[in-house]
């Protein structure tokens, strides 16, 4: 328990740290609601209220800026809390279990899950969607995120439990049981992980030939972040791996090339303009402009670090009284011409594909690399996003941990394609309980099919 007292004053610091550094605090919300909300979080008619409602209260408050990149974790009494060792997969209006990482061998993927604690799951599902924040309300990316997130924010809704009450349905004789699930430690889970699914794990930056008749080929790119070691901080085994697929490519002369973005959730920008250089037929530019608020300048190139200092002086442009930016004005990447790829490449993408993934995305829909787009929306925005930089804050009494991106990065358009705010999929392919229990990809099957069917 905390005093009022204290969560006050710590609130008003959160919500001057969020108006004073955040870009883009009012791009998806106004300033009215903004206020009615966090005077209705503020005010409390007790002395004292419980740390996870302190939490939940600065926490909805970040949320209501809809950003996804803007966050706040909570640094628990228990550093490594046990938590529910199964993953669920949401399926119309059901969830079913997808991996089993708990000490119960017997618990068997596609069971059917109905409730957890005599409570039905679909309701506990709905409470935590609240924690997460999808850009402009998202609903695709917040029911992904959710989805993904299910064990950590069943603990931050319910607190640690030594186990839990799942009650199951066999779909294949219709029958219900109920079991005591046994929390475990992640470290814990990750090792019956391992040994129970050794193939589920998809692996960064995978080229693999799909079909050798119609020449199509499959990159598998789950994140822009890939390091050959713990010293490679540019990232050059990303650059390494990506030629080497390319390579492969011309190699096997490749036709059709699906890049599959699915779950990536971003990583280093500059990367993006790694694998770009193998696609885009003409000079291009990553950023158009990156603008920055006056006071998470001043936070973030003090004066009393000379070095940064004068590098944000000579970066940042006054742009008015609030705001400083720097502006790209000219196309200074070019394409590679070894093993550059000039076949048709086709996109997969869903509510997972975020920040330097929906960066890349819109990039190619713009110089016109992408023949068609599948799957499901991603969850950013096209015409760019809050990000770059980072205001890390910690407020002892409450024990929250403030992520405040200081950057609003603006996506270069060259083309000028038609705007739009996200890109949406050509066609739209999403996956039913047959394909699941199957392990079959449905969607990265409906692509190859396609091609081989239509050519496009």
């Amino acid at each position: 328990m905390i005093s009022v007292k204290d969560f006050q004053k710590e609130f008003t610091k959160s919500k001057k740290a969020l108006v004073d550094y955040h870009p883009g605090i009012f791009y998806y919300q106004n300033a009215e609601d903004f206020e009615t909300l966090t005077n209705s979080l503020y005010k409390i008619d007790k002395d004292s209220i419980h740390i996870d409602t302190a939490y939940k209260k600065i926490l909805f408050m970040f949320n209501s800026i809809h950003d996804l990149h803007t966050s706040v974790g909570l640094k628990r009494a228990i550093k490594k809390p046990k938590l529910l060792p199964l993953v669920f997969r949401n399926i119309g209006d059901a969830f079913y279990l997808a991996y089993n990482n708990s000490k119960d061998s017997t618990l068997l993927r596609g069971l059917q899950v109905l409730e957890i604690e005599n409570e039905p799951i679909i309701l506990i599902y709905s409470k935590l969607k609240k924690y997460y924040s999808a850009d402009n309300f998202n609903t695709v990316s917040q029911n992904y995120y959710a989805e993904r997130g299910f064990a950590r924010y069943y603990y931050y809704e319910y607190g640690q439990k030594d186990s839990l009450q799942v009650t199951f349905k066999n779909l294949r004789n219709d029958s219900i049981f109920v079991k005591n699930v046994s929390a475990l430690l992640e470290t814990e889970s990750n090792v019956f992980f391992s040994k129970r699914y050794k193939n589920a794990t998809r692996k960064n930056l995978n080229y693999a030939l799909a079909d050798s008749v119609n020449k199509i080929g499959v990159l598998d790119i789950t994140s822009f972040k890939y390091k050959a070691h713990k010293l490679d901080v540019f990232q050059l085994g990303f650059k390494s791996k990506l030629k080497k697929a390319f390579r492969s490519m011309e190699n096997q002369g490749i036709k059709h090339l699906i890049v599959d973005f699915r779950s990536n959730g971003g990583g280093l920008v500059n990367n993006v303009g790694r694998i770009t250089k193998y696609l885009a037929k003409d000079n291009f530019r990553l950023s158009d402009s990156v603008i920055i608020r006056k006071e998470a300048l001043r936070k973030n190139y003090p004066v009393y670090k000379p070095g940064r200092f004068i590098f944000s002086r000579i970066f940042f442009k006054k742009l008015n009284e609030e705001q400083y930016a720097h502006v790209s004005k000219k196309n200074k990447i070019k394409p590679i011409k070894k093993y550059h790829f000039d076949g048709d490449v086709h996109v997969l993408m869903d509510g997972g594909s975020y920040s330097a993934t929906t960066f890349t995305i819109g990039l190619w829909h713009d110089l016109g690399i992408v023949k068609s787009y599948y799957g499901t929306m991603p969850g950013g925005a096209d015409w760019g996003s809050f990000a770059g930089q980072w205001a890390n804050i910690n407020n002892k009494k409450t024990k929250t941990k403030l992520h405040i991106p200081l950057y609003k990065m603006v996506h270069a358009k060259t083309k000028a394609a038609p705007p739009t705010f996200v890109i949406q999929p050509d066609f739209f392919v999403g996956f039913n309980y047959k394909d699941f229990i199957k392990r079959n990809d449905s969607q990265l099957s409906f692509v190859i099919n396609k091609i081989k069917n239509t050519g496009k």
